[in-house]
């Protein structure tokens, strides 16, 4: 014969504390005929602990420069009704350098109510027992943890291990009844990845981590960004520029859609790519331009402007002038060349060496139409 036990509206135990024994059991009919017995102790275990409602936790510093002392005040109100032999036991994250070992800076508040004394220290653990001895029942309520510490140096890894709360049933600490370890992190004046910000702002960094080589040490504002923060490395469209104390990313030139990443001074205007306003792109000058490449380059056909070979002032392909320089000796444009002196039949104008017109075979300087001798075309 198989029986089923059903305990109707029993209450858990309030920790992981296994309950008294269940012994002598004796099953019975409905007219109280024993029908059968069972002598083996039965107990009752919870399986986890009570979880703390992070929604009433909170934690609050004296100071948060880092490397200043600073009182944390841990505030959070009960999950379980908590019996008056309970103890309380604080882990305190890696981050935090050291905790204060001294008994007046280690004080709890319940329901408003100071009770010093009560505190000891062991490496990064504080425990805290008869705290509730006083109370003639369960204690149910507000609970503010206090005690001293040295802040951290920097804000890298704070969000990565919280201060963690134990509450036990007695101070031997073995049954646990309620828990709170994944909500209240350290906490310094300037958010990750700043190490100074602005008084109204910590997300908005003023200076980033230095001498840090796992940190984001480029100061940065983006055209389309509200606050400055702090990044690994310039993003398309800014550089370093070769800045220090603090580094920064500044925006590339107007013309520049991405410019050169040397870290040096001038980066900033030694373009890499051009924006869509600024097409020609003169690789030997990385630079830019909107309407046509520059003197001394000619068009590719990917828009590349393309050094023109002397005596060129501007040409149309390598080797074929289109204009020669004024100043130069090489300053008479004919055929796609720079000469010296025009050719035979040929005089100056602008520069450029036109042919002279007919019935002249050769003609003055500057002078289309001045002959010097003829070309004996209709006789002349």
């Amino acid at each position: 014969m198989e029986f089923n036990l059903i305990l109707k509206n029993a209450i858990n135990s309030p920790s992981l504390r296994p309950t008294s024994s269940f012994t002598a059991m004796i099953f019975t009919d409905s007219d109280g005929l024993e029908l059968a017995g069972f002598t083996d102790r039965i107990s009752l275990t919870n399986e986890a602990l009570g979880l703390i409602d992070n929604s009433t936790a909170t934690i609050t510093q004296t100071s948060y420069q880092p490397d200043e002392e600073s009182i944390i005040t841990l505030a959070f109100d009960t999950n379980n009704p908590l019996p008056v032999s309970s103890a309380i036991e604080i882990l305190v994250p890696f981050k935090i350098p050291r905790i204060v070992n001294e008994a007046e800076n280690c004080f709890v508040l319940l329901n408003d109510v100071r009770f010093d004394d009560k505190c000891a220290f062991t490496g990064k653990l504080i425990s805290i027992t008869n705290l509730f001895s006083s109370y003639e029942t369960k204690f149910v309520g507000r609970i503010e943890l206090n005690f001293k510490i040295l802040n951290p140096g920097d804000n890298e890894d704070l969000k990565v291990e919280p201060y963690k709360i134990n509450i036990y049933d007695d101070e031997t600490m073995l049954y646990g009844i309620d828990k709170l370890d994944d909500f209240l992190f350290p906490i310094l004046g300037c958010e990750y990845p700043c190490s100074t910000c602005l008084s109204n702002d910590p997300y908005h960094c003023t200076s980033c981590l230095v001498g840090k080589p796992t940190t984001p040490h480029f100061l940065y504002w983006g055209r389309d960004q509200e606050k400055q923060t702090c990044l690994d490395f310039c993003p398309d469209g800014y550089t370093s520029d070769g800045t220090d104390a603090p580094r920064q990313c500044k925006p590339c030139a107007d013309t520049c859609a991405t410019c050169a990443q040397n870290d040096l001074p001038g980066d900033v205007n030694v373009c890499v790519t051009c924006r869509d306003e600024f097409p020609y792109f003169w690789q030997n000058r990385s630079s830019c331009h909107s309407t046509r490449c520059p003197e001394g380059t000619y068009e590719s056909n990917t828009l590349d402007c393309l050094s023109c070979e002397a005596p060129c002032k501007f040409c149309s392909g390598p080797g074929t002038c289109t204009q020669c320089f004024a100043e130069n000796r090489l300053k008479y444009l004919f055929e796609g060349e720079c000469l010296l002196e025009c050719v035979e039949g040929y005089t100056p104008i602008d520069n450029k060496c036109v042919r002279c017109q007919s019935p002249c075979n050769t003609c003055k300087f500057g002078q289309v139409d001045a002959c010097t001798s003829c070309d004996n075309a209709n006789g002349n």
